[in-house]
Parts: C-alpha cells; structure tokens; sequence
C-alpha cells in the first residue's frame, strides 16, 4: 500500500476527477512556503498526487489500495488530516484517583524489581 494518499495531499475528496485535481493543485501551488527548499518538496508531492490521479484505475470505489479520509478544501497542510485537539471536561477527583493510581502501580513496579534483584544471587533451597 502507498503511504501517501494523492486525494489527501491535494485536499479533494476520494475519487475526485482531473477537474477537481487541477483547481486543488492550482491552490496549493499558491500556498507554498516561502522556503524554496521547502516549496520544492511540497511541489513535488504535489505533481506526484497529480499525476497518480491522473493515471489511477477508472473505478476509484474499487481500489483497495488507497486508504481513504475525509480530506475537505479545509484541510490546512497538504496531506495531512489533523484535527483540532478537543479539551475534554477536567474532572479534579478523577485526576487524583489516577494520580494515586500511577504511585501505587510505580511502588509496586519498584517493589518487584528490587525483589528481582535481591533473589537473583540467592540459590534455591536444598532438599
């Protein structure tokens, strides 16, 4: 499987046309950094979805080969699919249970790994 995805790198969504290829590739070539070296490596990822586009399978429901997202004209960075982190509710009795939670589990952890240290040069007992 390829691991870049030439519907997500243009922003369009899966199984766009040519059509739809050329307007998102006309779009990202206007929002290339400013750094060449950067631009360059972006223009070529660029051509490369392009031109995959262009010669992938006449049925693109049918390929398995591409792995598919929700890729919007929205999406920011050329193929990339990055949501906004979403801050859940901050629960304070839910952080001090974990919090003791994580130090009985190190004590323990700790604990065992001293016993391992201490039993490894003692012999079994004789019969």
């Amino acid at each position: 499987m390829e691991d870049r995805n030439p519907y997500l790198i243009l922003g369009i969504p899966f199984g766009a046309g040519r059509a739809e290829a050329n307007a998102a590739f006309a779009r990202r070539v206007r929002s290339l950094p400013a750094d060449p070296v950067e631009a360059r490596a972006y223009q070529t990822d660029l051509t490369w979805a392009l031109q995959r586009i262009d010669s992938g399978p006449p049925q693109p429901a049918a390929e398995l080969g591409c792995y598919r997202l929700p890729a919007g004209p929205g999406t920011d960075e050329p193929g990339v699919f990055a949501p906004p982190p979403e801050p859940g509710p901050y629960d304070e009795a839910a952080v001090a249970a974990a919090l003791a939670r994580l130090r009985v589990d190190a004590a323990r952890e700790a604990l065992r790994r001293r016993l391992a240290e201490r039993s490894a040069g003692i012999s079994p007992p004789a019969p």
